[in-house]
């Protein structure tokens, strides 16, 4: 049980439109009417508001803009680590902004763009007694994408990335300060992709992406393809295929940045049916993961424990 509000509003005209939407939560009903083993200083409590507008330009044109912001705060008393008997107040409060703004248009010609802003900052404070946690990331991505339709069957896509990523963590003992870890890193990315129709009721795409990160002083080619088979009218098989890189977690980069970029493969085989306004869908995968990251939990601090060893896999089936 919780207490809340909720609220929105939405102006709009032929060629604009923008949402106002704001939330508030508290969970102080609910723990009041039961039983908890730890005691609530400040109950959960958060606040949200978010603001979509979108705007028409020219005869093909659309911007959108889409801006959330939400605050939480939490206190409660939780038994001591080195002392069970002896319960210490953890505080925590947490503020994150994030914004996207997108642009599409067309150009004529079988010619048309895509591109996109996306900012992020989170801020989270942990005090666990007389200790503080202070963690700050902001990231940033811009994406520009063009494609052009060659024929009514063949259309090729390219585009480019870029996205810096700022991270730092300060932790105190009490008045003192044990560690200020920071790091930024900047992360670029190219692509091309090719879509085409080989007969009339089999469709492929294929392409390659680039992946280059800074930090990690590392780069790596991601190829990547897909078929679908038009059965009948109702029924569709596919299979898609394709490499992803992605860098370390920040919380494992803020011990040391001499690893390199984890990998996974996908196998995915799709069948869907549609019929009488409903979707049955099967998809089985197979998924091998390698250059995991690998430490030691008991020595987490130790740089030179780190290392890109790590490997796994996922399989199943899902309907």
């Amino acid at each position: 049980m919780t207490v809340g509000l909720n609220g929105s509003e939405t102006f709009s005209n032929g060629k604009s439109s923008i949402s106002v939407q704001a939330e508030y939560y508290n969970l102080q009903p609910y723990y009041s009417l039961t039983n908890t083993q730890y005691k609530w200083n400040k109950y959960p409590e958060t606040f949200g508001t978010t603001i979509v507008a979108r705007q028409k330009v020219g005869k093909e044109g659309l911007l959108k803009l889409m801006t959330t912001f939400q605050t939480g705060h939490s206190n409660l008393e939780y038994p001591d680590f080195s002392d069970q008997a002896k319960p210490i107040n953890i505080d925590l409060k947490n503020n994150n902004l994030y914004s996207n703004l997108t642009y599409t248009d067309g150009w004529g010609k079988g010619w048309s763009l895509k591109s996109g802003v996306a900012f992020t900052i989170d801020n989270n404070l942990m005090k666990p007694g007389i200790n503080r946690v202070d963690e700050k990331n902001i990231y940033l991505q811009t994406k520009v994408a063009i494609k052009k339709e060659l024929s009514t069957k063949v259309s090729i896509t390219g585009g480019v990335e870029a996205s810096p990523n700022s991270f730092r963590q300060i932790y105190k003992e009490g008045p003192a300060e044990r560690s200020n870890t920071q790091f930024t890193d900047y992360n670029l990315a190219s692509f091309v992709e090719v879509e085409t129709m080989l007969f009339s009721k089999l469709a492929a795409r294929g392409g390659i992406r680039s992946e280059y990160s800074d930090l990690l002083k590392d780069h790596k080619l991601a190829p990547r393809a897909s078929v679908a088979w038009l059965l009948a009218p109702c029924c569709q098989i596919s299979y898609a295929s394709g490499v992803f890189y992605q860098t370390p977690e920040d919380q494992l980069l803020r011990f040391t940045n001499q690893l390199g970029f984890e990998k996974s493969t996908h196998h995915i085989v799709n069948f869907q049916l549609t019929k009488n306004d409903r979707i049955f869908r099967v998809e089985t995968y197979y998924k091998s993961y390698s250059n995991l990251v690998r430490f030691d939990g008991e020595r987490f601090y130790d740089p030179t424990l780190y290392s890109n060893g790590g490997n796994g896999y996922a399989k199943g089936v899902e309907f």
